[in-house]
């Protein structure tokens, strides 16, 4: 593109009175020497056609003023003028090789201007101060290092997600989002829940949880590293929200205990006491509440009674079972029963007479109601 622009800047401004010699320098500059052999020749031959066509155009403007005595000799030229005349032009055209040369010589010229940038950046003459700056491989032609291309920096891959069955990545904190609890070699895995639509929430599922006004039975519970004590009592000192979850090798759990845990001063403020349960044996679930610094009550219900009194069992079959030990979840190993079975997460709000006034469940274990959202529900029903 660049010698055919040069031809026709070259066509177009020769005939005004522009110096062809200004042409042969810019064509050293621009290009190496065969690059401005190229456009040397097109400019040639575009004076050489320029020419002809002016003298064909005034051929008989040019034939009055022709002498007598050449006049029989030139007879031909003006219904022949093409080749005579691009003849003539080539002749006192400057010659083809002193263009080239002169070409090349602009061309030699050329390069210390065309290089002094790169120069005063990487040479001798770099300023005072100035790193100097790597030239990097590009990995052209036979030979050269081959250069991989540079992707955008990932983060490394985590184990399996024990509840989605899918490799995850580890994610970066969203401004605004629900992000998740500590990570470090006291913190089990952590993943953030998704809040139920504003329909959904204080809902239970078709056969799942007591609804709101049941009363509940006075219950035995042995919170982890404190006296056993009874739904009854833990009520005389206020409203008690019941926490029920999956166990602590289920990172959605963990991600909702330690929000619930970080925020003891709302509960507080509300007279209220949260107490998580689970099927968790006493030493896994001690050591989630240690993990967490959980500092409600965890208790834990290997044998279900906690869990069947409020109807939030589920029961695994074989194949979830098989799912949950690929990402070396032994479900007998946490309750320390055989029964495979855990909660379906839930809240239940029971105020100081047993009555439930606000429950909330969801079968899918990724959907949790957010704090703010809980709050709002608690609010609501204790009113």
């Amino acid at each position: 593109m660049g010698p055919l622009v040069y031809v026709l800047a070259f066509a177009c401004l020769q005939p005004f009175g522009l110096s062809s010699h200004l042409f042969l320098v810019a064509a050293g500059l621009m290009w190496r020497a065969l690059r401005a052999s190229l456009g040397l020749l097109g400019m040639m031959l575009g004076c050489t056609n320029s020419f002809a066509a002016a003298r064909w155009m005034g051929r008989e403007a040019v034939q009055a003023r022709i002498p007598a005595g050449l006049a029989s000799t030139m007879t031909p030229w003006p219904t022949e003028a093409c080749a005579p005349s691009s003849a003539l032009r080539l002749a006192f055209f400057t010659f083809f090789p002193l263009s080239l040369a002169m070409g090349s010589a602009a061309e030699l010229a050329g390069l210390p201007a065309g290089h002094l940038p790169g120069l005063l950046v990487h040479g001798p003459l770099r300023p005072a101060g100035c790193p100097p700056h790597r030239r990097r491989s590009v990995g052209i032609g036979p030979g050269a290092p081959a250069r991989a291309p540079r992707l955008p920096p990932t983060l490394p891959e985590r184990p399996p997600c024990c509840c989605s069955g899918r490799p995850q990545r580890r994610r970066r904190p969203q401004p605004g989002g629900r992000a998740g609890g500590p990570r470090g070699p006291g913190h089990p895995a952590s993943k953030a829940t998704a809040a139920p639509a504003p329909g959904a929430l204080g809902t239970l599922p078709a056969g799942v949880g007591l609804p709101v006004g049941s009363k509940l039975p006075d219950l035995a519970l042995q919170p982890m590293g404190a006296p056993a004590t009874s739904l009854h009592g833990l009520l005389e000192n206020g409203p008690v929200l019941l926490v029920f979850y999956r166990g602590g090798w289920c990172p959605y759990c963990n991600f909702q205990l330690h929000e619930l845990a970080t925020s003891g001063s709302e509960f507080q403020r509300r007279k209220i006491t949260p107490v998580a349960i689970s099927v968790d044996q006493p030493d896994p679930a001690s050591q989630t509440q240690a993990s967490w610094q959980i500092p409600f009550p965890v208790v834990s219900d290997p044998d279900l009674r906690l869990h069947e009194a409020l109807k939030v069992v589920f029961q695994a079959d074989a194949a979830e079972v098989k799912r949950l030990g690929g990402y070396g979840i032994d479900l007998e190993a946490a309750s320390g029963r055989k029964h495979h079975r855990y909660a379906v997460p839930a809240l239940f709000l029971v105020d100081t007479d047993s009555v439930v006034r606000w429950a909330h469940a969801d079968t899918d274990y990724k959907i949790r109601p957010s704090l703010s959202q809980l709050l709002e529900g608690i609010d609501g029903a204790l009113r």
